[in-house]
């Protein structure tokens, strides 16, 4: 009896709300879009009519699917930092070599930085230490923007991740400490020299307990290794006009040595601008440090491979003729130089110097061999290499 009676009740509802008609449009009276899916055809098909005057509008309406939302500004914020994000690393991939000119590409690129941009992009390059820094370093010296403590603590975890980065980024993750905690952008000399004597008291005390053991007196001040380690840190990430105003900022407090001047030397060397690091070996003459040959020899590597061929001739006669003992050329500054000579045809002055090499008593060992045949190899003269052979036989040198 209750089941006809709940059946009857249904049908009138149902008189009421629907007639049977075929669909005439794909869209509801309220106007939002039906579902794509078609209705099963063994089911009759409605359409929905006066439901303001129903008391069951709501009960259709709240039965209607979702409606899918446009896109947010958000979204498109989104989707508009993701390509800068991903252009910044397209120009810093393709500048990643030490003697590539990155900051000026970056700055080509004229996007206004934000602490989400520079932490995004730092990300990307997390397992990219020196091409991490080197972009930061960059940002923090444009203008409208300064590093806020999350960029900071992304570069400290970047530089510290693993026992090597550790080791050698340890005092720079130092200096970025101290600028996130007292909001700086540059530490000042008489912070940087306190941070320097930390260092050295915490990580550096094997060198004053040899010296103690062995009753040795130190004649340098202890901060310099600390100034060393972070020279030498800010180099191998292409930052060597960084680092030379650095030492220029304590050069007054911390008198440097002659390793001080080797890692800007090989710094300015690393990113192909040798004249420019010629400079150093003469202010190490000037206040009493000899430059060793080994010194000599990365310079003249560094004029070769830059195609500097004229000036690093010119710094080989000044070691050969004015250089001392300790900064003469050896057999494999010799190699160096008879490549860059024969990858650039200049057979005559290759046979020449290796007359000098013989009379002056540095002899060719098996490594120069080495260099001189993968030299010429790599250089395309495979038949001037035979003819060079013969002619080296003729003047007495047995070829090993």
């Amino acid at each position: 009896m209750r089941y006809r009676y709940l059946t009857a009740s249904i049908a009138s509802l149902r008189s009421l709300c629907f007639h049977e008609r075929p669909m005439l449009s794909n869209f509801h009276t309220y106007g939002y879009v039906r579902s794509p899916i078609e209705p099963i055809s063994h089911l009759p098909k409605y359409n929905l009519i006066s439901l303001l005057a129903t008391p069951c509008s709501n009960l259709f309406h709240l039965a209607q699917p979702p409606i899918r939302p446009f896109c947010s500004e958000s979204g498109t914020e989104g989707n508009a930092l993701e390509g800068v994000v991903d252009r910044l690393f397209e120009i810093i991939m393709d500048n990643a070599q030490p003697h590539c000119d990155m900051e000026k590409a970056l700055d080509r690129v004229g996007v206004p930085l934000t602490t989400d941009l520079v932490v995004q992009v730092l990300r990307k390059f997390r397992f990219e230490e020196k091409l991490a820094f080197r972009f930061f370093m960059w940002a923090g010296q444009k203008d409208n923007y300064d590093h806020e403590a999350q960029a900071y603590n992304d570069m400290i975890d970047i530089l510290s991740s693993t026992k090597y980065k550790v080791k050698q980024f340890r005092i720079v993750c130092d200096l970025l400490d101290y600028m996130k905690r007292h909001n700086k952008s540059k530490v000042p000399v008489e912070v940087l020299i306190t941070i320097l004597k930390q260092y050295t008291e915490k990580h550096l005390t094997y060198l004053q307990k040899f010296a103690k053991k062995k009753k040795i007196r130190v004649r340098t001040q202890p901060e310099i290794n600390a100034l060393n380690f972070l020279l030498d840190a800010l180099c191998k990430c292409s930052l060597v006009q960084d680092a030379e105003q650095m030492l220029k900022r304590v050069k007054k407090s911390i008198k440097p040595d002659a390793n001080t001047y080797n890692i800007l030397f090989f710094g300015w060397c690393r990113v192909r601008n040798p004249s420019r690091g010629m400079r150093l070996p003469e202010e190490m003459i000037e206040v009493g440090h000899t430059p060793d040959n080994f010194t000599y020899t990365t310079a003249i590597d560094a004029f070769c491979k830059a195609g500097m061929v004229t000036e690093a001739a010119e710094l080989f006669e000044f070691m050969r003729t004015k250089g001392s003992i300790v900064s003469s050329p050896t057999a494999k500054t010799y190699a160096i130089m008879i490549v860059a000579l024969v990858e650039n045809d200049k057979m005559d002055e290759c046979l020449k110097l290796l007359g000098h090499m013989i009379s002056s008593g540095c002899l060719p060992d098996v490594s120069t061999y080495k260099e001189l045949l993968e030299g010429m190899c790599l250089a395309g003269k495979s038949r001037r290499l035979t003819s060079f052979c013969k002619r080296w036989e003729t003047k007495g040198t047995v070829l090993i």
